[in-house]
């Protein structure tokens, strides 16, 4: 027993001699081909006296790799995970860049569908209420050209005196349309003076030209619209006829006194020349105007029963529901 224990001492001294003698030499500490070692011990069952000595040593786990691994191919194969990675990745930011972009487009349509329902004559209205404000209501983002296709019985246009004939009126409508007022569509007065003169022999009928000049500026009412085919030579052209009222009692038809204030504009006609100043209908039961003489500007002394004037209300009385106007421009 002795001499055993002796040589398995001896086999472990030469074994560690051999293991300081090659970590010492030009191979860098390498295992020799031909020898495989796990721990301290060559391949072999070890001893008793060996299981003791590796209890109370702690052991190394010596990791062995494959004949065909290296470190080239571990790169490679990181560089494939992580290219892998970074697809996945795209691929669900895509997803959820296409989701934002479903929202984005549904919330511009549905904006798009309430833009369409703006107030227009003939057509599916929306309802403002009394507040006008940006808050309260949505603005369209862009504002489509007024075309034939689109004038429609009722809708209120703005428009300038270009000629003046006998009996009626060429207005110069938004993006190159034309309307044409007849001499009974200026205003209720101008009709009553009309009526008159035909019931008095003598007395003449009022010429058109006394109340619209050309540049003067309008507020119209659609009446009808019309393709009109040309006569003689021109009978094969078409042009597009639109029929207008300048009159303040279609024109203000939707105004209320709940709607006016200090600096708004209103639109009327005089109705009689008093003492201090002129009274001017505005079409409505519910509000008449004034304009003093001091408050007509250049065109003191020149106005006639009749004609259209546009001025800026400067006092408002609700309880006796007049609006005090004026033409002379605000500083």
């Amino acid at each position: 027993g002795a001499f055993v224990v002796r040589c398995a001492s001896t086999r472990r001294c030469l074994t560690r001699m051999k293991r300081s003698s090659t970590g010492g030499g030009g191979d860098g500490g390498k295992k020799q081909k031909g020898a495989d070692f796990e721990g301290d011990f060559p391949r072999g069952k070890p001893s008793a006296s060996d299981r003791e000595d590796m209890k109370m040593k702690p052991q190394h786990k010596v990791v062995r790799k494959s004949e065909g691994e290296s470190s080239l191919f571990k790169s490679e194969g990181a560089r494939e995970n992580q290219e892998a990675a970074a697809a996945e990745l795209a691929k669900e930011k895509k997803k959820i860049r296409g989701k934002n972009l479903k929202a984005t487009t549904a919330k511009r349509t549905a904006r798009a569908k309430s833009d369409a329902k703006l107030t227009r004559g003939g057509e599916e209205t929306e309802d403002l209420g009394d507040a006008w404000s940006e808050r309260e209501m949505k603005l369209p983002k862009v504002v489509e050209p007024l075309r034939f296709k689109k004038v429609n019985e009722g809708m209120l246009l703005l428009g300038v005196v270009k000629e003046v004939r006998e009996a009626e009126a060429l207005i110069s409508l938004p993006n190159n349309l034309s309307g044409w007022v007849e001499v009974d569509q200026v205003s209720d007065e101008l009709e009553n003076l009309i009526e008159e003169s035909l019931e008095d022999e003598d007395a003449e009928p009022p010429a058109l030209s006394d109340f619209l000049w050309v540049g003067l500026s309008v507020r119209c009412m659609v009446l009808s619209t019309a393709i009109v085919s040309g006569k003689g030579k021109q009978a094969s052209s078409h042009h597009k006829h639109i029929n207008v009222s300048v009159k303040p009692s279609l024109v203000n038809r939707g105004l209320s006194i709940g709607s006016v204030h200090v600096g708004m504009k209103l639109y009327g006609a005089v109705s009689a020349i008093e003492e201090h100043g002129y009274a001017v209908s505005l079409g409505n039961r519910e509000l008449n105007a004034f304009l003093p003489f001091d408050e007509a500007g250049d065109r003191n002394g020149k106005l006639k029963v009749g004609q259209l004037v546009e001025g800026r209300v400067t006092k408002l009385q609700k309880g006796a529901k007049l609006a005090k106007l004026s033409l002379v421009p605000e500083e």
